[in-house]
């Protein structure tokens, strides 16, 4: 049973709070499929879908006093696989510009084998 807290601002607030990181996602979402063919955008689009996610987390931490402890310790995780993912692949594109010469993503389907 998920408890509310009892100093919760009002349904408004919450109902804002929340949509706002629902737009932050769908804002890299649409950045995913709009900019497919540029790499360094496409990273953005996906760092700001992660990074909407951990703020819907501390939102929730924030509302519901059940999931606190949940919430402050998943952000934190999250946020280290994103700082590992940001690395490879822009450790990736440093090799697809040394060979490629471009960051595109229409060059770079002869890099397979």
């Amino acid at each position: 049973m998920i408890v509310i807290r009892d100093n919760v601002p009002d349904l408004m607030l919450n109902v804002t709070m929340l949509s706002t990181s629902l737009l932050l996602f769908a804002v890299g979402v649409i950045g995913l499929v709009w900019y497919r063919y540029d790499i360094i955008r496409l990273f953005i689009a996906l760092e700001l879908m992660i990074l909407a996610v951990n703020l819907f987390f501390v939102q929730i931490s924030f509302m519901y006093a059940d999931v606190l402890l949940a919430s402050q310790i998943v952000v934190p995780i999250v946020l280290a696989i994103a700082a590992c993912e940001a690395a490879i692949g822009l450790g990736l594109l440093i090799v697809a510009y040394r060979v490629k010469g471009t960051v595109e993503f229409s060059s770079l389907n002869k890099l397979k084998g």
